[in-house]
């Protein structure tokens, strides 16, 4: 632009005295400013108006109404003072990247040549700002202080306050904390003095990442709670959103992940509407490390791919490089050694050249991991002790304690149990603010106590890292990120489990398994979250791209990439409303029999099998005893366990074919076995067919229908009402209400989807014959997954006693998200099931493969039955494979005969299970457990009362 035609050249008239009042007054109220300018403006649209109003309403953030008054007061050719300015601040807030900062550098300079060096000084401070935002500290603290005379002879004192302001964030950026936080209090100091309360804010927004530096986490939310507080009573949208980002920030680091997920839902809801590009970066940036440190790997990649190329995009090279240090992490956790090492060793002198002392110890720590890995232990200890150092100089004890942390189980892989004990014993309340680094402390210290013999001291600092654990994963909604925790933590629970049972304590391995088992069952989504549109919209985009990419099982790499994109949406969908901070609930076992014997007498028993390695636990809870068996885990044993569970060899097995074709010598040879190896004598003593057997699966058992074992010359259906529960701590659930209402849900065609179900509407008539209370019939045409979703949403479900269902059931065999229940125009999914509201009653599922799930990690559930119950079911029937149309029928009505009789879901079955086998009339087919024994009822409770048999 030349000279001539620049109006910050030529001579120009003051702001007039109404508008510079006005805009004295957005200073200090924002919203109040605007709305008086919006009245001028009404009366007298002048050019001064029009920018006035533009400034006002830049300051209260409402960015794309500011442009056009900016741009009608700059089209007018009117000399405006100031009017250059806004419009550079107009594409700062809209959130530029490094090409801005030429247009301020040319401001600045044509400032400066006409000698208005107190507009220079305030256009200065922008630039600073700018490059702090782009993450340029170094070079903003070197411009700062290349014009500090300037600032202080020409500007006036808000506008020394603001230099002040900038200096000290980039003095942070440099890790110089003390000259930081100096700057930054003078700047706060000035701005209270000044009555501008939005700029206190903002000065607290930036002590509180100085606080972050220093993982004072306490200080910093402080400050971001005060500053959120101030932002929201001024209505300042970005700022409320850059806020919530960096609680997040702190809420990550303390391992509240549901919160940290909550805080990213709604700051990038903002960054979306304000299209700012730079606040999403953060946003996935912090989704990144929430699945970073839950362990779902190819998720945080994903993110800090994200971020890495909106950062890319803007030059805000920093945060690039923060991000490319972030994904070293994540490949040393993958075991991918050598790509994380070549990644920093790219990174290392960018890194240097940046003057942050604090990112480059990070940068350390991390190297130190990757050495370690690939067996360079000396120079990963020597990285581990220069960033220890590094980190206690600059006042980050955390991550000085982390160092320890880490060389101390490099000590014990080593077989080291002295020196990682001195390594343990060196670290004191630093990680406390740590709850993802405090629980491997505590199993560290477990690991030296028995090796040297103190196993009770080992015990408990093993429970003691294991309820850390577990407060963690039950602070997910989602199955798939307790269950990636869990597998982090899964050497502690192997650890635990076999240090409890080498000491024959059963209730100690009783209190181990439960402090890890299905937590996301305990708690049980409770209907529908209240996301946005736009969260909403994404979680059913990713919804139809899992489906699409399903119908085209030959392209696994898509069906991977679309499988993460919906983990991805429903991990934020579900924690817009963060779960509920469920307190530790450690196994009692006086407990557990006074509810089970309140419910059943003494005629019952509980059995858990819990794999561990190369062992099989089977934990046998009675009224008077507890009992540990352990035997071989081999692959024998797995072996029949895989022909029992999967769908090709499974046949074989509950049809007796190998027996039938004279390939063994007696029949049912497998089931028999599977008995013999899974029931324990203790166990077998007290059958009879009223006895309750209440089973709580781990791993592959959860897919085994017990009732179809083979005793003597019977079926353990005809020996005890067989049970399931999720849990060794089971509720207390309402008994069922028979007269309560129903809703029947029921298709039977499905054209080109898949084969007709004749029986479908035949068995909501028999639901509908024995059921006592009102019934409500979707069926046919109207069965829509809209329709079905709508219903719960309405709250309709809330009372309803049962919901059956006569459809189709796919199990997902890439993934349990991929289960589903076929509907008359599309599916009903997973994710749709645990938002239908439920709370309490029966699901009876007359579908195929209703009860198969995939079993993750932590016995975290994903399938059609299980999320019934997360949706709030009190039990659930359902069937482990699919089973033939015609046979469905009869069980159907031996059933619903039996539980208008007993209204107990798990007598009812077993009833109908023993009436079939003695029914000789029957055909043939009916009596195989390939047929009667496919189904059984899980809940996630006892009944308050039971009928007797």
């Amino acid at each position: 632009m030349s000279r001539s035609n620049d109006p910050t050249m030529a001579q120009r008239p003051d702001l007039p005295p109404r508008y510079a009042r006005l805009i004295s007054l957005s200073e200090r109220d924002p919203r109040r400013a605007a709305k008086l300018a919006q009245r001028i403006l009404a009366a007298d649209a002048t050019p001064w108006a029009h920018y006035t109003l533009g400034l006002i309403l830049l300051r209260s953030e409402r960015i794309s109404q500011a442009e056009p008054h900016i741009s009608t007061a700059a089209a007018s050719g009117a000399l405006i003072p100031g009017l250059r300015y806004a419009a550079l601040v107009v594409r700062q807030l809209s959130g530029e990247g490094v090409t801005l900062q030429v247009a301020w550098a040319e401001l600045i300079a044509a400032q400066l040549d006409a000698g208005r060096l107190s507009e220079a000084a305030r256009a200065l401070n922008e630039q600073i700002a700018h490059l702090n935002v782009l993450g340029q500290h170094q070079e903003a603290y070197e411009l700062a202080i290349d014009h500090d005379e300037l600032v202080q002879a020409q500007a006036p004192p808000a506008d020394q306050a603001r230099y002040a302001h900038v200096l000290g964030v980039a003095a942070g950026g440099r890790s110089d904390l003390p000259a930081a936080h100096a700057a930054l209090d003078q700047a706060a100091a000035t701005y209270r003095a000044l009555h501008r309360p939005v700029d206190v804010a903002r000065v607290r927004f930036e002590r509180a990442w100085l606080h972050v530096r220093r993982e004072n986490h306490v200080a910093a939310r402080f400050e971001l709670e005060q500053a959120l507080a101030t932002f929201r009573r001024f209505d300042l949208p970005i700022r409320v959103a850059l806020c919530q980002k960096d609680l997040a920030t702190i809420a990550c680091f303390s391992a509240d992940y549901s919160a940290a997920l909550a805080y990213i839902a709604h700051a990038r809801t903002a960054a979306m509407a304000f299209e700012r590009r730079d606040v999403l970066a953060y946003c996935e940036q912090n989704l990144g490390i929430i699945a970073h440190y839950s362990g779902l790997w190819d998720l945080a990649l994903a993110a800090y791919a994200r971020a890495q190329a909106i950062y890319r995009e803007r030059g805000q090279e920093r945060l690039r490089l923060m991000c490319e240090r972030n994904r070293a992490m994540v490949l040393n956790e993958q075991q991918r050694f050598a790509d994380s090492l070549a990644l920093l060793d790219a990174i290392i002198a960018p890194v240097q050249a940046l003057a942050d002392q604090i990112e480059i110890a990070e940068v350390m720590a991390v190297r130190a991991r990757a050495l370690h890995g690939l067996e360079r232990t000396p120079e990963a200890l020597a990285e581990l002790t220069a960033a220890e150092q590094q980190f206690r100089q600059r006042g980050n004890v955390a991550a000085a304690a982390e160092c320890l942390l880490n060389a101390g189980w490099i000590a014990l892989d080593s077989g080291d149990h002295p020196t990682a004990d001195n390594y343990f014993q060196a670290i004191g309340a630093e990680l406390l603010t740590r709850p993802a680094h405090r629980w491997r402390l505590a199993h560290g210290r477990g690991l030296v106590a028995a090796a040297q013999g103190d196993s009770a001291a080992a015990l408990d600092q093993f429970y003691a890292a294991g309820a850390a654990v577990a407060t963690m994963r039950r602070r997910f909604a989602s199955e798939h990120a307790s269950s990636a925790l869990f597998t982090q933590a899964r050497r502690l629970y192997t650890d635990a489990l076999q240090l409890a049972a080498r000491t024959g304590n059963a209730v100690q391995v009783a209190a181990f398994a439960e402090q890890q088992r299905t937590l996301l069952v305990q708690q049980r989504l409770a209907g529908p979250l209240a996301a946005p549109p736009a969260i909403q919209q994404r979680r059913e985009q990713a919804r139809e791209q899992l489906q699409a990419a399903a119908a085209t099982p030959t392209d696994a790499a898509g069906l991977e990439t679309a499988l993460q994109a919906y983990i991805d949406a429903l991990l934020q969908a579900r924690h817009l409303a963060p779960p509920t901070d469920l307190p530790d609930q450690p196994f009692d076992l006086q407990y557990l029999r006074e509810r089970l014997t309140h419910a059943y007498g003494n005629d019952w028993s509980l059995l858990a099998p819990i794999p561990v390695g190369a062992e099989l636990y089977l934990l046998l809870i009675t009224p008077s005893t507890i009992a540990l068996t352990t035997q071989p885990y081999d692959a024998a044993l797995r072996g029949l366990l895989t022909r029992a569970r999967t769908q090709r060899l499974r046949s074989d097995v509950y049809r007796d074919l190998t027996f039938l074709r004279g390939a063994a010598p007696r029949a049912w040879r497998d089931l028999r076995t599977l008995a013999e190896q899974l029931l324990p004598p203790q166990l077998r003593e007290r059958l009879h067919p009223a006895h309750r057997l209440l089973i709580v699966p781990g791993g592959p058992f959860h897919a085994l229908p017990w009732a179809a074992l083979r005793l003597a010359d019977g079926w353990l259906a005809e020996q005890a009402i067989i049970q399931y529960l999720p849990t060794l701590m089971p509720a207390q659930v309402p008994a069922l209400d028979r007269h309560g209402p129903a809703l029947l849900l029921g298709c039977a065609t499905f054209g080109a989807r898949a084969p007709d179900l004749p029986s479908a509407i035949a068995c909501l008539d028999v639901a509908q014959a024995h059921w006592h209370g009102p019934t409500t019939r979707i069926e046919a045409a109207q069965a829509t997954r809209s329709a079905v979703l709508e219903y719960g949403q309405q709250g309709r479900l809330r009372t309803t006693q049962l919901v059956h269902i006569a459809s189709h059931a796919v199990a997902g065999e890439f993934s349990g998200l991929l289960a589903h229940v076929m509907l008359a125009d599309t599916n009903l999914w997973v994710d749709d099931i645990t938002r239908l509201n439920l709370d309490g009653g029966l699901v009876v599922l007359a579908a195929c493969a209703g009860a198969a799930s995939e079993v993750l990690p932590g016995d975290e559930l994903v399938g059609v039955g299980r999320a019934f119950l997360a949706a709030g079911a009190t039990g659930v029937l359902a069937s482990f494979w699919p089973i033939y149309d015609r046979t469905v029928l009869p069980m159907v009505e031996g059933f619903y005969a039996e539980l208008a009789r007993h209204a107990d879901p798990a007598l009812a079955l077993a009833m109908m299970q023993r009436r079939l086998l003695a029914d000789t009339t029957a055909p043939e087919v009916l009596r195989t457990p390939y047929i009667w024994g496919c189904f059984g009822f899980t809940s996630v409770g006892v009944m308050a009362s039971i009928t007797a048999l």
